[in-house]
């Protein structure tokens, strides 16, 4: 089972790399209002939290993965 709240954003390539995400608050404020509270993003948009308003950032746990892999384990429900 996959945790509740849960989104994983990125998308992987053909060549099995990850995409960065253009317009990530955009994005994290859409996920909110879908009832997200824990999101996954890839660790190439680690620098673009600066720009994202902290009291969207309060309301979202944000955690970072480099590989599509490790997106899977983290989403599994413990």
């Amino acid at each position: 089972p996959i945790c509740g709240g849960l989104v994983v954003m990125g998308q992987m390539t053909i060549h099995g790399g990850l995409s960065r995400i253009d317009q990530l608050g955009d994005r994290l404020q859409v996920a909110l209002d879908a009832g997200a509270k824990h999101v996954l993003i890839p660790t190439s948009n680690a620098a673009d939290l600066g720009k994202i308003p902290p009291e969207l950032l309060d309301k979202l746990r944000v955690d970072f993965y480099s590989e599509p892999h490790q997106a899977a384990y983290k989403a599994i429900a413990e």
